[in-house]
């Protein structure tokens, strides 16, 4: 999930293939491909900033014979520059295949193979580190984290434990997701799905029939909330008179 634009500590580096108590199991055909813009807002008590936008497209690709989901998230933001991830994931399980991402921070280039994960990151500094990682046989991209949870097969009571590998801790840690039921966001019936990354509450509004995603926070603290929605700031600025 390459929303998370502030620096967060990481809970923990976990050894080895850390056992896990579940695993998802979404079905990637139910996610529509196309290009879709969120708007990003920072949200400080009663103040909202319009600060950025993310343009995240989908498409479905052969690659060496295999069918796959190819996403490019390209986003701007006052907080955080410019960025651009690339990431590929098998289209009928989404198990991660590679990925890339550049951003002021540094680098990440990763390739994903059954059971370990190899790459490298480069920092800030200039200075590369080394991924080299086992991994349980069943692991997703923590890029695409949001991409789980829509091909889930959301409903009252799901939940769900995501064994997701992190490259900038190297590391793979369970997020967790629950469906805290449904809302009408602008007219569009959307299951509410809150989760958990590395600590940090999420919530994702999943539209119920596309599975698209009409709306995301996440708060990285008490009273800062960084809010992901379709509407721009000038329907915004429309709506409030």
């Amino acid at each position: 999930m390459r929303r998370i634009l502030l620096a967060i500590p990481l809970v923990g580096v976990l050894g080895g293939a850390p056992a896990l108590a579940q695993s998802s199991h979404p079905d990637p055909s139910t996610l529509q491909t196309g290009t879709d813009t969120l708007y990003q807002y920072l949200v400080r008590g009663q103040d909202t900033t319009f600060i950025g936008m993310v343009v995240d497209e989908l498409t479905v690709r052969t690659l060496d014979g295999l069918r796959v989901l190819h996403r490019v998230y390209a986003g701007t933001s006052r907080l955080s520059g410019t960025s651009r991830d690339t990431l590929v994931d098998d289209a009928s399980t989404l198990s991660p295949l590679r990925s890339a991402s550049y951003r002021a921070s540094g680098i990440e280039t990763v390739t994903y193979e059954q059971g370990h994960v190899r790459g490298w990151l480069r920092q800030p500094t200039g200075d590369s580190v080394r991924i080299d990682v086992a991994t349980p046989r069943r692991v997703f991209s923590s890029a695409s984290f949001d991409l789980v949870l829509r091909a889930s097969p959301l409903a009252e009571g799901w939940q769900d434990t995501v064994p997701a590998f992190l490259p900038s801790g190297r590391v793979v840690v369970p997020m967790t997701a629950r469906v805290a039921g449904r809302e009408r966001i602008e007219g569009t019936e959307c299951w509410r799905v809150e989760a958990e990354f590395m600590g940090m509450p999420v919530t994702f509004w999943v539209d119920d029939r596309t599975r698209k995603l009409c709306r995301q926070e996440m708060r990285p603290q008490a009273g800062i909330t960084l809010l992901y929605m379709r509407q721009g700031p000038d329907r915004r600025r429309q709506g409030a008179r």
